[in-house]
C-alpha cells in the first residue's frame, strides 16, 4: 500500500518521473528538436530594449534556459537574466534588487507571465504592472492589471510600449 502512494497513475516513482524529465529536457536542447517561436516576439522584444529595461527571471537553469532564448532567437533581447530565481519565494527580493541597480520604482516595472503565484502576485504586491498570460483562463478580475489568453497576445500588449 505504501509503495503505490509513492507512485502516479502512470506506475512511474518520482525518481524514475524526473529522469524521463531530465532525458526529454536534454533532447529538446539538442539540435534536433525545433521550437518554433512566437510571431513579433522577438522583434518587438528588440525594439523595447531600446527604451525599456527587459530582464528575464526563470526557475529553470542557465544552460536549457539559453538553449531555449537561442532557439527562439530571444538569446540577445534581455538586458540581465536571472536563472534558478526561486520564485516565487525569491520573487520580492529579485525585484528589489532590480528596483536598485536600474534606479526605478516598483510602479514602473510590469512583471509578465503565466504563472499567477510565481509571477503576478508577488510582483502586485510591490506595487509593479502586471500581465498575466493565463493559457487555462483561470484568473479572476483583478488578479493583474492586463490578462491575456496567450503570448501571441501579450505581443499585441507590448507593442503598444513602441
Amino acid at each position: 500500500m505504501g509503495a503505490e502512494l509513492d507512485r502516479p497513475s502512470y506506475g512511474l516513482t518520482n525518481e524514475e518521473t524526473y529522469a524521463a524529465f531530465l532525458e526529454t529536457r536534454k533532447w529538446m536542447m539538442g539540435p534536433d528538436f525545433a521550437m518554433n517561436g512566437v510571431s513579433g516576439l522577438a522583434e518587438t522584444l528588440q525594439k523595447l530594449k531600446n527604451n525599456i529595461v527587459l530582464i528575464l527571471m526563470t526557475n529553470s537553469p542557465e544552460p536549457d534556459s539559453e538553449a531555449i532564448l537561442h532557439k527562439l532567437k530571444l538569446a540577445d533581447v534581455f538586458h540581465h537574466k536571472i536563472f534558478q530565481a526561486g520564485k516565487p519565494i525569491k520573487t520580492a527580493s529579485h525585484l528589489q534588487t532590480i528596483r536598485d541597480r536600474y534606479h526605478i520604482q516598483y510602479e514602473e516595472m510590469i512583471s509578465i507571465g503565466d504563472n499567477l503565484e510565481n509571477d503576478i502576485l508577488p510582483a502586485r504586491r510591490l506595487g509593479c504592472r502586471t500581465i498575466f498570460i493565463d493559457a487555462y483562463r483561470l484568473a479572476k478580475h483583478g488578479d493583474a492589471d492586463v490578462i491575456v489568453a496567450s503570448l501571441t497576445e501579450c505581443v499585441s500588449v507590448l507593442r503598444r510600449f513602441l
